[in-house]
């Protein structure tokens, strides 16, 4: 098969910002059982080639990511990167938007190249946004012990400032190549 032959999606790509928003909520409550590390979020900071111990808010975005585009049979368009800004940078800016949707990925910079990256859950008719994410915890934390959702605006609540959405979907182009 060449690029030349490659089928038509057999999806929305739409579809990935639904799945992303289901896997990150059912991972809701996941906590860590060493720090920085457990069952789930060792094999996270695994598929972004980083080994238990370091901080795993983006790559839990990668695997969301990861797991939503296998499912559907795309190639993953979120990067492959455990660092939460330089998921920003290395987004195909058409992804870059202006307000939060379901399966959306926002970014949170807290200066000195330390960031945060969250998925949008939910946009409530009053425009109110709930997020979760990895490494977090009730307070909002960005060096956090589990996966958890908060509600509001991601900089206030993450001690940051918010840099913006990312929509995957824009990028979504073809579906995976498989031998």
């Amino acid at each position: 098969m060449t690029a030349t032959d490659v089928p038509p999606l057999a999806c929305d790509p739409s579809d990935l910002n639904e799945r992303m928003a289901s896997w990150i909520t059912s991972k809701i409550g996941t906590k860590e059982t060493t720090p920085n590390g457990g069952p789930e979020i060792n094999e996270w900071l695994r598929l972004v080639g980083l080994p238990t111990g370091n901080e795993w808010c983006a790559a839990t975005v990668y695997a969301a990511g990861f797991y939503s585009s296998r499912e559907l049979g795309i190639v993953c368009p979120v990067p492959r990167t455990a660092g939460a800004l330089k998921l920003w940078s290395l987004a195909d800016p058409a992804c870059h938007v202006l307000t939060p949707a379901r399966g959306r990925v926002g970014v949170i910079d807290h200066g000195g190249g330390k960031g945060h990256a969250v998925i949008c859950t939910l946009v409530d008719p009053n425009g109110l946004a709930f997020f979760a994410s990895g490494n977090t915890n009730a307070e909002g934390s960005r060096v956090g012990n589990c996966v958890a959702q908060h509600s509001g605006d991601p900089g206030v609540v993450h001690h940051g400032r918010f840099v913006g959405w990312c929509d995957f979907s824009r990028a979504v182009t073809r579906p995976a190549l498989v031998a």
